[in-house]
């Protein structure tokens, strides 16, 4: 079976820690030479191709900002779970 699930804040940022450090601007702009190509499947290619990082890009940035919601939503269950545990336990 996979591994446990837990739902304190330490377990969270790490998990989400590598998404950080992912630079997702570097592929914007990016510049694809071709060349002296007249071939026009090669420049379509090229034009794809730039899209292709540019949406990249921003899928990059959109899972990141997803990322981040688990730290928040880790406090609020860790809360929620040290609340349950007094209850309980008895209010101990």
């Amino acid at each position: 079976m996979g591994q446990a699930i837990k739902s304190d804040i330490g377990t969270a940022t790490d998990a989400v820690s590598k998404f950080w450090g992912v630079d997702t601007g570097s592929f914007k702009g990016s510049h694809l030479p071709i060349g002296a190509s007249n071939i026009g499947s090669i420049k379509k290619g090229a034009t794809v191709s730039k899209e292709l990082l540019g949406d990249l890009a921003k899928l990059g940035s959109c899972i990141k900002k997803q990322a981040d919601k688990f730290t928040d939503l880790a406090k609020v269950i860790q809360a929620r779970d040290a609340q349950d545990s007094k209850q309980f336990s008895g209010g101990k």
